[in-house]
């Protein structure tokens, strides 16, 4: 599948946003003490930990959820791939039994 292959889009988005992230990287202006961060209030803490870098359990939860997202598209592209071969072996056995149901109509006709 190539890089513009719709139906590789999860792990394009992926290589993208680690490509963006080597290139930028937002950091806070200010730092802040672990007792200031502990005052603010929820919405100011949460504008300010966006741009904390993440900690080691949210990296670890985040690499599962990405690897869990290539295993579920691969067993999706696998399963798609059997679909279209039992449905080609599907349609080659209808065309075979239509050309035996002909051939035996032509010997029925050839014994009148």
């Amino acid at each position: 599948a190539s890089r513009t292959d719709p139906s590789n889009a999860i792990c394009v988005i992926c290589m993208e946003n680690e490509a963006k992230s080597k290139s930028f990287k937002p950091a806070n202006w200010t730092q802040l003490s672990p007792k200031e961060i502990k005052r603010l209030p929820p919405q100011a803490l949460s504008r300010y930990l966006a741009y904390e870098s993440p900690s080691k359990d949210a990296l670890a939860g985040k690499e599962q959820c990405l690897k869990r997202l290539r295993e579920t598209r691969t067993k999706e592209v696998e399963s798609s791939e059997e679909i279209k071969r039992s449905a080609s072996v599907q349609i080659a056995d209808e065309k075979r039994a239509r050309l035996v149901g002909q051939l035996k109509a032509a010997e029925a006709r050839n014994r009148l």
